[in-house]
């Protein structure tokens, strides 16, 4: 059986038949119409015949050059040395290879222990460039608070009596107490903040208290902001209302404020201002103001921080310094104890040191102002 031909074979002998019907359609009619013999239609079977028998020799002449795989010429071989070298190289592990022709590599954990500690050095070199680029860092003292001028201090007659009644304890009259205190409000003096101070902070009625906290308020002088701030821990929360409104509404310097309260050296009067601008949730919020640009703001929190660490109020600071999330914040902080710190915080940075609280740069900071402390009360015994 002859295998099927190939679709140009197939192409050539429908074109072939085609040709050879139409020529022998168009001689037939005419050799009708002529009453002849039909030879064109004899010969164009014998032409188509020998056409197809060409086709049919021409597919078994090239089916039959295919080579077989028995025709196939054997494959080469190597040579019986270089085989044997070739497979003497395989059967060598990878590892020995290795060894063979390169240089011996580190192991991974090399790497990764490289990788950690380029990334540990980026990290303390970017946290310092932080610290040093901010106001924060070029503080290194309290400068002297600027003077102001007080209030005079007046002989007024009608004002003397106004502040005998309001500081009366005979006087149970709550209303008599809350007239005199409006006429002492009215006289802008030394003595009416002397007298609405007392009120602030001393008077058994809370309501008093809070009025005499938002008439100082008013006043917006440097000398009230002392008697606001104290009022600040008041057990009435009225009177810590109008203390908070009465410091966000002062106008004058807070860090001026913060410095005389230093100046003055009196541990009774650091501590009691501290204590109250913590209730007041000041001395909290000062922490992330250490790090602030602008050089008001961070001035101001870096003057707090001072009075904090000499009030020996350091409860909240050294909270701070051990769970505050910006490590910056936690340098700030000990930027301010490497500064004002005394031999009363050796024992809290121990303290910090040994629940490893600190990172291994700020660690470092800690301990070294925790020795130079310790140093100082060796020396004192």
């Amino acid at each position: 059986m002859f295998s099927k031909p190939p679709n140009r074979y197939k192409r050539s002998l429908a074109v072939l038949a085609f040709l050879l019907a139409f020529a022998n359609i168009s001689y037939g009619q005419t050799a009708e119409t002529s009453g002849g013999f039909p030879y064109f239609t004899v010969l164009a079977a014998a032409v188509g015949g020998g056409l197809i028998a060409f086709l049919i020799f021409k597919k078994m002449r090239s089916g039959s050059n295919k080579m077989t795989a028995e025709d196939l010429p054997p494959p080469r071989t190597l040579p019986a040395a270089r085989r044997q070298n070739r497979e003497h190289t395989a059967e060598t592990p990878a590892d020995e290879h290795t060894e063979a022709h390169t240089s011996p590599r580190p192991p991974a954990a090399a790497f990764d222990n490289d990788s950690v500690r380029a990334k540990e050095h980026l990290r303390k070199k970017m946290q310092n460039l932080k610290f040093a680029n901010l106001p924060i860092g070029t503080y290194t003292e309290v400068r002297p608070s600027e003077p102001y001028s007080e209030l005079p201090a007046v002989d007024d007659g009608p004002l003397a009596a106004a502040i005998d009644t309001v500081l009366d304890e005979t006087e149970d009259s709550e209303d008599v107490r809350s007239g005199a205190l409006t006429a002492i409000a009215e006289n802008h003096s030394k003595n009416s903040v002397d007298a609405l101070s007392e009120v602030a902070l001393y008077d058994v009625s809370s309501h008093l208290r809070s009025r005499a906290v938002t008439m100082l308020t008013e006043f917006d002088h440097e000398s009230v902001f002392e008697p606001i701030l104290l009022a600040c821990a008041d057990p009435a929360r009225e009177v810590r209302a109008a203390a908070a409104r009465g410091l966000f509404k002062l106008s004058c310097s807070r860090a001026d404020a913060w410095t005389r309260i230093l100046e003055s050296k009196d541990e009774y009067r650091m501590k009691n201002a501290v204590r109250a601008a913590t209730e007041a949730n000041i001395v909290k919020l000062s922490f992330d103001r250490l790090v602030h640009e602008d050089l008001k703001m961070s001035y101001e929190a870096f003057v707090l921080a001072a009075l904090v660490v000499r009030s020996g109020e350091t409860g909240q600071l050294f909270d701070a310094l051990g769970s505050h999330p910006d490590p910056t914040v936690k340098r700030a902080i000990l930027h301010v104890l490497e500064t004002f710190g005394d031999e009363r915080v050796a024992e809290p940075i121990s303290e910090l040191l040994s629940k490893q609280l600190l990172s291994a740069d700020l660690a470092q900071i800690a301990g070294d102002i925790m020795r130079r402390h310790e140093a100082v009360l060796l020396e004192a015994f």
